[in-house]
């Protein structure tokens, strides 16, 4: 399965991921190249995620980036969130 997202939606995306991975969806493509969906995509990795960008051909293995940055995982939401920083590629 996979989404094409504006900003408004990241919210929704994330929740709709979270949703599908419960219900068994064992891997899933975001298309999306905005950071916030990034760090999301990171605090609620559920399953097998690949991010792909929407101009580019960037690919962002979530669960991979995961594994290998554990360490600093659970840190950037909340360095994002004070930050404020967004940034689309």
């Amino acid at each position: 399965m996979q989404w094409c997202c504006t900003t408004e939606a990241d919210v929704i995306i994330i929740k709709q991921v979270v949703k599908l991975a419960e219900d068994g969806v064992s891997s899933m493509k975001v298309i999306c190249d905005d950071t916030d969906m990034f760090v999301l995509l990171i605090q609620h990795l559920t399953c097998d995620l690949i991010m792909c960008g929407t101009s580019s051909r960037r690919v962002i293995d979530i669960k991979a980036t995961t594994e290998k940055y554990s360490t600093i995982v659970d840190q950037l939401l909340p360095a994002h969130a004070v930050t404020g920083c967004d940034e689309v590629s």
